[in-house]
Parts: C-alpha cells; sequence; structure tokens
C-alpha cells in the first residue's frame, strides 16, 4: 500500500510539471487515502519519501488533494510553501499553466527520458521517444476520439506538430533564460571604481 500511494503521487506530480493532468488521476489519490489509510503504515510512508529525497513533490499532491476535498491524511503534511499554491494554480489558471508547461516541457520530457534510459537501456528510451512524437492510433483514437480516416488523420498531425511546436518553444525560452541569467550575474559584478578626471585631465590617484 506504501509504495502503490508514492507511486501514484510520483506520477502525478511528473504530470504535473508537464501540465499534463486529468481529474481522475487526483480521484484515484483521494479514493486509496479514504479507503486504505488505515492500512497504509503511514511511518513507513513517510520514511520511504525521506530516503528518495522526494518530500516536496508528496506534500503538493497532498495540498491539492487537502485544499480541493479536504483529504483527510494521518500524517502530517508538513509546509507545502510556495510551491503548494504554485501547483494550485497549474489546476485553476489556464494561462498559468500554459505558461509552466511551456517552461517545463522539454526538461520534464528529458528527465523522463532519461529514467527510461538507466532502468531499460538506450533502445527504450528510443522507443518511448518515437511514441511520444509519433503515438499509436488508438492513443489517438482514445483521446481525440475522431471519427472517420479524416479527423483521424487531422488530429494524428495536429498532435504530433503540437509536439514538436512546444519542443522547440520551450528550448528558445531555456536559451532565453540562461541569457537573461548570465545577464544578471555580470550586472551583479563589482565594477571597476569611477576616476574621475583633474582639470589637466589626467587620472587622480585612488588612495
Amino acid at each position: 500500500n506504501e509504495h502503490m500511494l508514492l507511486h501514484l503521487c510520483l506520477h502525478l506530480h511528473a504530470h504535473l510539471n508537464s501540465s499534463d493532468i486529468t481529474l481522475y488521476w487526483l480521484c484515484d489519490i483521494h479514493e486509496f487515502i479514504r479507503k486504505m489509510q488505515d492500512r497504509v503504515h503511514w511511518d513507513f510512508f513517510w520514511s520511504l519519501v525521506r530516503d528518495l529525497d522526494v518530500q516536496d513533490r508528496v506534500q503538493n499532491i497532498f495540498h491539492i488533494l487537502h485544499a480541493c476535498w479536504r483529504t483527510e491524511i494521518l500524517s502530517s503534511m508538513g509546509d507545502c510553501g510556495d510551491g503548494g499554491a504554485g501547483i494550485l494554480r497549474i489546476l485553476f489558471e489556464p494561462e498559468y499553466a500554459a505558461q509552466h508547461r511551456s517552461r517545463h516541457f522539454l526538461p520534464a520530457r528529458i528527465q523522463l527520458l532519461g529514467g527510461i534510459a538507466t532502468e531499460y537501456g538506450i533502445p527504450a528510451m528510443i522507443y518511448f521517444l518515437l511514441r511520444i512524437l509519433f503515438p499509436t492510433g488508438d492513443y489517438i483514437r482514445g483521446r481525440y476520439g475522431p471519427e472517420g480516416r479524416g479527423q483521424f488523420f487531422r488530429a494524428y498531425v495536429n498532435h504530433t506538430c503540437e509536439r514538436f511546436r512546444r519542443a522547440i518553444l520551450n528550448a528558445f525560452l531555456q536559451w532565453r533564460g540562461r541569457l537573461f541569467e548570465k545577464g544578471e550575474r555580470k550586472s551583479k559584478r563589482p565594477g571597476m571604481p569611477h576616476l574621475p578626471n583633474d582639470l589637466n585631465g589626467t587620472r587622480k590617484q585612488v588612495h
């Protein structure tokens, strides 16, 4: 039970980072806790969370559940800080969610691909990457519900183009953000002191 709850929380948090979520994922965790909370060994659960260093991720999920459904957690949630408020904005503010998705789309996918490569090998990572860009027909039918071949073709092309658009946009935003941070660091560096000229055009000595 503890491992299942942890898996549900981390899976949902990974999708929240890319702003790609569905309501039933939240409902799954809420119902799991509601029905199984007496069978969860909470001390062991939180020890797993600490060992994996994922306290912030789990607490953010619990913050959402408590804020939206008053989900009762039998152990202290701790302080979610600004992360809890920010993650709620992803759910309820479409504009903020779109901005968050644009910033985190590429890093979230790269992190996911890295985890797959580490766990299952490079071939599995390549296969997963191809499925992200070019999903199966069943995925397109389940997600978009096209009727007929024409709608299916348009949905497939639109889906693939949107994936490429997000990746290119996010790469640009990441590049621009690094340039901005680099400029900020340069502006904070202590400059040389200004040495005023005297009347004869020579610089005064600074003692």
